[in-house]
């Protein structure tokens, strides 16, 4: 008894080590290829590594169990369509880690398949900044645009989808439609902007933008009952590149790390009062720069002939920015000595 609970409890080992895996299938005959998840589900949405040259969108999930001498497996299969921007691409797919109910997952490279070719030409993505080299804390635009003929395009079918990893970033503005015409034939251009910064030093590549998109590839049918073809892609932007550039010393002390383009105003009124009149001395500082790595308005120092009382700082933001900001900050200064007074700079 005790030798066969030895071997069944081996047995349930061999087969739960077997059951949980994740890998592609697909054959070079296809333009699909499936994510197979055995005995284990997807934990939301599998995020996939970036692709040279090609695009998967996922055009289906299935179920499905098998029995093999008396044994039972079930699988979840996400069916993907690859889509290349150039004739002659083999999809490569990068090893990587998926999210699982069982856990993360590796998942082995992939290389197979003939991916679809729907050229730039018909619609493409683009990502850019202002500029590629920049300060820490320099904050910098950032453009999204959606590019497509405008005979093939239908419409979007989600949202931009865009992880800004390590930097800091405003919510995205609305998509932005215009029309053009590049070499005699209409497009449509989709914007969309945004500001970014990075805190740290270094090289920096973002992470690609992506949308779905529907679009006409052809028409099917005949005569009378011919119609278009519509299908759903997944368009994805290149990689920008950056260069951050560690701030210079400066020689000031006191330095706080803000950067950016900065107004401070100090007032005082009244500037003639009776002892035990209250004085509000406001300082404040605008303008657009990394606020979220501004904690405050230095510390201000006056003649122990007054009492101070300090409320807090007022932080006013921009409607809608992130990084155009007004910091107001007021001191009452209440005088208990006659005097002539001068309070210093800031």
């Amino acid at each position: 008894m005790r030798r066969f609970l030895a071997l069944l409890f081996l047995l349930s080992l061999a087969l739960a080590a077997r059951a949980q895996t994740v890998r592609w299938e697909g054959s070079e005959e296809s333009t699909d290829v499936q994510l197979i998840f055995e005995d284990c589900t997807p934990d939301g949405d599998p995020k996939l590594p970036p692709i040279e040259d090609s695009v998967l969108t996922l055009a289906g999930t299935s179920s499905q169990t098998t029995i093999i001498n008396g044994t039972f497996s079930r699988s979840t299969v996400l069916t993907y369509n690859a889509r290349a921007r150039r004739a002659g691409v083999t999809l490569q797919i990068p090893a990587f880690t998926v999210q699982t109910n069982k856990g993360p997952l590796k998942v082995a490279a992939f290389t197979g398949g003939v991916p679809r070719v729907v050229p730039d030409s018909t619609v493409n993505a683009r990502l850019m900044t202002g500029s590629t080299t920049l300060w820490a804390g320099e904050v910098f635009s950032l453009t999204y645009t959606l590019d497509a003929a405008r005979r093939s395009f239908s419409q979007l079918t989600s949202n931009l989808d865009w992880n800004p990893g390590a930097l800091i970033v405003e919510d995205w503005s609305k998509p932005e439609p215009a029309e053009l015409s590049l070499n005699g034939e209409p497009r449509i251009n989709i914007t969309n902007k945004t500001r970014a910064y990075a805190k740290t030093p270094g090289p920096l590549v973002l992470n690609p933008a992506t949308q779905n998109v529907r679009i006409a590839t052809g028409s099917i049918g005949f005569g009378l009952f011919q119609q278009q073809r519509v299908e759903d892609l997944t368009v994805t932007t290149k990689r920008p590149e950056l260069t951050i550039r560690a701030l210079p010393t400066p020689n000031v002390t006191g330095f706080s790390g803000a950067v950016g383009d900065f107004k401070l105003i100090s007032k005082v009124v009244p500037t003639n009062a009776a002892v035990g009149e209250p004085i509000t001395w406001t300082l404040e500082l605008s303008g657009s720069g990394n606020w979220p790595d501004i904690a405050g308005l230095p510390q201000r120092d006056v003649s122990k002939d007054f009492q101070v009382v300090q409320p807090k700082a007022k932080r006013t933001p921009t409607e809608g920015k992130l990084f155009d900001v007004t910091l107001t900050e007021d001191v009452v200064l209440v005088p208990t000595h006659p005097g002539t007074y001068t309070l210093g700079p800031i």
